[in-house]
């Protein structure tokens, strides 16, 4: 019952948490419900695929990236992305950074603090920052890869975009059996700033 609880409730204070972003309240109000989440539920069952193992975590202060290449609907995806600092260095899924939007040159994703870069099911994902714990399956746009860092990503790999054009029908799932991925082209992502590209 307390996983469950603690696994449903967790995106919640961390969106909170994000209006305090530069207060002590908001970072304790992290800190306090990262570690909970972590000792509650380490394994969580998502939507009937595999239950996976959901890191909450830290490492050590990560290299921003910036993204370019997207065109059309998904050039709002070009910017910088960086990572998103905790008490403890950078705040990571699955043993890797996750980054927010920073800039970017035309349209908005989402408003920028709620904008994500994350590792999850094999793939860097773009999304929402209720999806990187509440639903790290579904995506703006993906690329599959092992990469510990999103500027390590090799530049055979093919990334994918969802075909939706309308905001509330531009994100899919993957793996999920959503079909309205295709693939693009052209996509670079690069380190900018100071910071390693692994820990």
């Amino acid at each position: 019952m307390v996983p469950r609880l603690v696994t449903a409730v967790y995106p919640l204070f961390l969106l909170l948490s994000s209006l305090f972003a530069s207060s002590p309240f908001g970072e304790r109000v992290r800190a306090d419900t990262r570690g909970l989440y972590a000792a509650a539920a380490r394994r969580v069952p998502l939507y009937g695929l595999e239950t996976i193992r959901r890191d909450a975590a830290s490492v050590p202060a990560a290299a921003a990236v910036r993204v370019s290449g997207w065109r059309g609907y998904n050039a709002r995806l070009n910017g910088e992305w960086e990572p998103v600092p905790c008490a403890t260095g950078t705040l990571a899924l699955n043993g890797r950074p996750v980054f927010r939007f920073v800039a970017v040159s035309t349209a908005r994703i989402f408003p920028e603090s709620d904008a994500r870069l994350f590792w999850a099911l094999g793939a860097w994902r773009f999304g929402h920052v209720m999806w990187v714990l509440a639903d790290c399956a579904t995506a703006v746009a993906l690329v599959e890869s092992d990469a510990a860092h999103p500027a390590l990503i090799a530049p055979s790999a093919v990334w994918r975009e969802h075909g939706g054009r309308v905001a509330g029908g531009d994100y899919g799932r993957s793996p999920g059996g959503d079909e309205a991925f295709h693939d693009v082209s052209g996509i670079s992502v690069i380190a900018v700033g100071a910071g390693p590209t692994v820990s």
